[in-house]
């Protein structure tokens, strides 16, 4: 069986010659670990039999296109991709050990928000707090004006947080529809958790450097 390549982003500014420069230290582990990491270009064809994107998080149909582009086969394809990336996808598997989450996809107008999507809100959340997000991130570095709704019976406020968020991320920047997930006041530091099939490979909590964690990754990935 043949063990899955790493492929990272290229720098634009060389083609597919070097990695893009956010992930450099990365690359530099990966090629140390395997050789036969390489990089994604869309201005020319990547052969690599078997591989495993190691990048920046990309829409569906954003990987869809590289799956297209790339000569060879991912170990995810673009529906197992979507599955894994966008939390609606995933949350009945999940949902006994996360807040309560609701979603919806629609058009994301004024009236579509006050008619449908508050009702279902108090519905919901009838006296509590949620976070407003898309199906794969928050604008929680906006926390007052783009993220929390501390309190969702206050209607002229949490249309005003859902309608900041949408402006923040814009049309375009939307993964999927909007997201609200029971606000769950939980002190601790953030944890970031790596599964490949199943497995475990490595728990760290949140920081800039990830190094140790791109070595345990790909160790564990190519045994």
């Amino acid at each position: 069986t043949l063990k899955p390549m790493f492929l990272f982003p290229s720098d634009p500014r060389y083609s597919k010659s070097k990695p893009d420069p956010s992930f450099l230290s990365d690359y530099r582990i990966a090629k140390q670990l395997d050789p036969s990491t390489t990089c994604f270009s869309e201005t020319g064809d990547t052969v690599i039999p078997t591989w495993i994107w190691f990048g920046w998080m990309l829409k569906p149909t954003e990987y869809q296109a590289v799956v297209k582009k790339v000569i060879g086969v991912p170990v995810f394809d673009t529906e197992s991709y979507r599955k894994a990336h966008w939390f609606p996808r995933n949350y009945e598997l999940i949902k006994e050990f996360t807040p309560k989450t609701i979603w919806f996809e629609g058009t994301n107008s004024d009236e579509y928000l006050e008619q449908l999507v508050y009702p279902e809100l108090l519905r919901s959340f009838p006296s509590g707090s949620c976070l407003v997000k898309d199906f794969v991130k928050s604008a929680k570095d906006h926390w007052i004006e783009s993220c929390f709704i501390p309190c969702i019976p206050d209607k002229e406020n949490t249309l005003k947080v859902i309608k900041s968020f949408l402006k923040e991320k814009s049309l375009t920047e939307l993964e999927g529809g909007l997201l609200f997930k029971q606000f769950v006041n939980i002190v601790s530091k953030e944890t970031r958790m790596f599964f490949f099939k199943g497995k475990l490979l490595c728990k760290q909590h949140y920081s800039k450097e990830f190094l140790d964690r791109t070595q345990q990754i790909i160790t564990e990935i190519k045994r």
